[in-house]
This record gives structure tokens, C-alpha cells and sequence, in this order.
């Protein structure tokens, strides 16, 4: 048996691995982030619960190292999300009727608002649709 010489070299191309699989990873969160904004504003929408539009444009997404988060900064989108008075998803709502004036000075008597959970069902209820879209983006780094 004769002696085989091989010249090898070896390079380390971990670095660049890593970027590009950060870089893919942070376009599939802005994807799923995108994609569950969508689906927060499609449930207002659907529950007809647009007045100024403030809420629905208010709703944003975040994407912070290998995390996105989807929420939005309006005061008053907690109250839609889970409810309030004997409507409110904990139950710890108020149980009686109570009144208050609009800004056109009508005065107005109700139970309070069903919850739609526009922000819990988004992050919640697509994640066959959001594995998919990560897949896509590590597949296509």
C-alpha cells in the first residue's frame, strides 16, 4: 500500500453562519409580528369596534432579540381586549349597570363591553401560520 499525501485546509465559517442565521431569524419575527398585527386588527374590525381608528392604528409590533411582541400604547385597548363590567373575561367586572356622558354631552346607561381578545388570539391561534413563516425564513437565509 502506497502513502497518500493530503494537503487540507480547514475554515472556520462559523461567524458568518451565525449572521446569516440571525438575520433570518430576525426577518421571521418582522414577519410573524407583521402577521399578527394583521390578525389583532382583523378581530377589531370584525367586532365593529372601530370609532377614531386610534386603537387600530395603534397596534404595532417589536421584534428584541429572538422575541417579537405585538400590543399597543392606547390607554383604553385593555377594555376591549378583555372586556369590562359583566362582560369582563375574569369576572371580576362590575355587576350592575352604571351611566356616564359622551363628549357631545349624551348620556348613555351601559353593562360594559364583551371582550374580543384581539391581542391573546393573534398570538395565539396561528401558530401553524407562524412556524411556516420562520421556516420559510431559515430556509431562504
Amino acid at each position: 500500500m502506497s502513502d497518500i499525501a493530503a494537503d487540507v485546509t480547514l475554515k472556520d465559517n462559523s461567524a458568518e453562519v451565525k449572521r446569516i442565521l440571525k438575520s433570518a431569524v430576525e426577518r421571521g419575527l418582522k414577519a410573524i409580528g407583521m402577521a399578527a398585527e394583521g390578525h389583532a386588527k382583523k378581530s377589531i374590525r370584525q367586532a365593529d369596534r372601530i370609532d377614531t381608528g386610534r386603537l387600530l392604528n395603534s397596534i404595532s409590533h417589536k421584534v428584541d432579540d429572538d422575541s417579537v411582541y405585538v400590543g399597543t400604547n392606547v390607554e383604553y385597548a385593555l377594555w376591549h381586549e378583555v372586556g369590562t363590567g359583566i362582560h369582563a373575561s375574569d369576572g371580576q367586572g362590575r355587576k350592575d349597570p352604571w351611566g356616564y356622558t359622551d363628549e357631545y354631552g349624551k348620556f348613555h346607561i351601559t353593562s360594559g363591553v364583551k371582550p374580543i381578545h384581539y391581542l391573546r388570539d393573534a398570538s395565539t391561534k396561528h401558530n401553524d401560520e407562524y412556524k411556516a413563516l420562520m421556516k420559510d425564513s431559515l430556509e431562504n437565509a
